[in-house]
């Protein structure tokens, strides 16, 4: 009698960066060995998966893995290099049953040897001098974006960062505090650092270190992820020089937090939402047409529910047609009925619905052949990025958002007018060509959103903006001229598209509609009713 077949593995993360740069090179630990600072942050590694392919449990038999090093020569971009067995010299994520059936050679202790350092010869990774770990962070955040809109229902994922203490830079602290709002269905996304170095002989493991250590390594636990306490005191993923494992076996096996409950909207039946306070939510709208374009031509799309503490954005894509009506269907309609977009039968029916509205819309059968033909072969694409707020329960009690993205319209999260995180994108170079998009044609397969979702407090600022914009705000502050937040919620509208003007005859910002959304939480108000594309 045959087994019943096993329920398929439900899929999780693991991605691992490992600095390669010239200070890797350098000896670590007792001035006899020869050993260096690379050599242990490698072993760790090989460590860590020779562990974790020897476990059996639920939360690793689905386990992808990846394996990458980095560095960059100066005023060069960084190189990335997969350092996993196999011919494909890019990064990339592999089933780790598959990596473990593969003959690996052993360290003198039996260990597999899972990283290939080796792999880098020739790629320019070991060449580089520099160790850019904001850079490398942020390709990081790119590639778990991605792997979470194929694996939605994953388990909570793990990224480790190892190096030592170079590069740790503003843009590093940056995506630390963007990477942990992302969510599987399970859970965050965690983050870890193991750190190999020769400046502090004494091993941290999972502590806080010493204010005497200085600020780098105090930064570093505060941006690295918590995994509970010990003796009364906190706990995070952070291990110098010392074995990280039981760290991120912690991470990797504990239950999974999963989404906290959202509580259904209210009002929504009732669009004024007159019973809700108005001192919640302050929002203003920036728009501006492409250029060489007609106001009309305007196909990016916003709606705001003040009372309901509800927002969206959409950017239509060009390429489609009548993408305006889609564009400006989906931003109103979440707005208007707030579908939860993390159930995918819930999901479904709601993009069903707007298709056949749409297609009333700009009424099909009175369209010309050739119309008709783009319709069906083509139809109208555009991006959803969406805002939900919801305040504590009580006055000491945190405020929580969260946050929907499919496409590459971008949430940027400020308090006290410095940028604190972004959503779905980190870094102004990861705006791809061709990002996930919501299609009226019923053909195309239908992109999970990714989900993002934190904490914040009465004043803080949510800036939702479509790609254009969102690419040249995130291009200043890599440049460490960040721009002035808290002047978006009274910037006049004309001197915001002088702004605009002057960024495109510089060539620093792409020629396309430009949207921004700017809401500040527990502010004052000018009213409570919905607002749908400034009407």
């Amino acid at each position: 009698m045959s087994e019943a077949p096993s329920e398929p593995a439900r899929p999780g993360c693991l991605l691992c960066l490992l600095q390669t740069s010239a200070s890797m090179y350098q000896h670590a630990g007792d001035e006899g060995k020869q050993d260096t600072k690379l050599t242990y942050a490698r072993y760790a590694l090989d460590l860590v998966l020779d562990a974790i392919a020897k476990l059996d449990h639920p939360q690793v038999r689905g386990l992808y893995v990846g394996a990458i090093g980095y560095s960059a020569r100066p005023g060069e971009a960084p190189v990335f290099t997969s350092l996993l067995p196999g011919a494909d010299r890019e990064p990339y994520l592999v089933p780790l049953k598959e990596l473990a059936a593969q003959g690996l050679p052993r360290w003198p202790n039996d260990a597999r040897s899972w990283i290939d350092v080796q792999k880098t010869d020739g790629a320019g990774a070991l060449a580089g001098e520099r160790a850019p770990a904001g850079q490398a962070l942020a390709y990081a955040y790119h590639l778990v974006q991605m792997w979470l809109g194929r694996h939605p229902d994953a388990w909570p994922l793990l990224v480790v960062h190892s190096g030592d203490e170079e590069g740790f830079d503003a843009a590093h602290a940056l995506v630390s505090e963007s990477l942990p709002l992302l969510h599987a269905l399970a859970g965050p996304v965690h983050l870890a650092h193991v750190a190999c170095t020769g400046a502090r002989p004494e091993p941290i493991f999972g502590k806080q270190p010493d204010a005497s250590e200085g600020q780098r390594w105090q930064d570093l636990w505060q941006r690295s992820c918590p995994v509970g306490s010990k003796d009364g005191r906190p706990y995070r993923a952070l291990a110098i020089n010392t074995n990280p494992w039981p760290l991120l076996k912690h991470l990797l096996l504990s239950p999974p937090e999963g989404k906290v409950p959202w509580p259904a909207p209210e009002g929504v039946e009732n669009t004024s939402s007159e019973n809700v306070p108005a001192t919640l939510w302050q929002d203003r709208a920036l728009c501006y047409v492409k250029k060489g374009n007609a106001e009309n031509e305007w196909e990016d799309a916003w709606g705001s529910a003040p009372g309901r503490l509800v927002a969206a954005v959409s950017d239509g894509a060009s390429e489609g047609i009548f993408a305006k009506a889609w564009s400006h269907l989906l931003a109103e309609s979440f707005v208007a009925a707030v579908p939860d977009l993390g159930d995918s039968a819930a999901r479904t029916a709601w993009i069903e619905k707007l298709r056949t509205i749409w297609a009333e819309i700009i009424n099909v059968q009175s369209l010309r052949w050739s119309q008709q033909n783009k319709v069906n072969q083509t139809g109208a694409a555009a991006t959803l990025l969406t805002l939900q707020v919801q305040p504590g329960a009580g006055p000491e009690a945190p405020w929580r958002w969260r946050s929907w993205a499919v496409g590459d319209s971008c949430l940027f999260c400020v308090r006290d007018n410095r940028l604190r995180a972004a959503f779905p994108v980190v870094a102004a170079a990861h705006f791809a060509m061709g990002p996930p998009l919501l299609r009226t044609n019923g053909d195309a397969s239908l992109p999970a959103p990714v989900c993002a979702e934190g904490e914040c407090r009465p004043g803080d600022l949510f800036v939702l903006a479509t790609d254009a914009v969102a690419q040249w705000m995130l291009q200043q502050v890599e440049e460490g001229g960040a721009p002035d937040w808290g002047a978006l919620t009274k910037l006049d509208e004309e001197a915001w598209r002088r702004q605009i003007d002057a960024a495109r005859e510089e060539q620093r910002i792409a020629n396309d509609d430009c949207t921004l959304l700017v809401v500040r939480v527990g502010g004052a108000s000018g009213g409570s009713a919905d607002r749908l594309q400034g009407r």
